[in-house]
C-alpha cells in the first residue's frame, strides 16, 4: 500500500474552509465567492503580464547585453 498526500490535502483543505466559516462567521457561499474573486484577478493579472513581456523583452534585452559586454 502506498501513500498519497491528495486525501491529506483535501482533508487540510476542508479543515480551513470549516475555521474560515467559523472564524469569519460567513457561509460557505460567501466564502466560495470571495475566493472565485480573487482567483479571477489573479487570472486577470497574470493575462496582462503575459501581454506585456514581448515589450519589456525588447527594452530590456538591448540593455542586458550592453551590461554582459560592460563587464565581460
Amino acid at each position: 500500500m502506498t501513500f498519497s498526500f491528495q486525501p491529506v490535502f483535501w482533508a487540510t483543505l476542508l479543515g480551513a474552509w470549516l475555521l474560515a466559516c467559523l472564524k469569519t462567521h460567513c457561509g460557505p457561499l460567501v466564502l466560495a465567492s470571495i475566493a472565485l474573486l480573487h482567483l479571477r484577478a489573479v487570472l486577470l493579472t497574470t493575462r496582462w503580464m503575459v501581454s506585456q513581456t514581448p515589450e519589456r523583452w525588447l527594452c530590456v534585452y538591448p540593455q542586458a547585453v550592453q551590461f554582459v559586454k560592460e563587464q565581460g
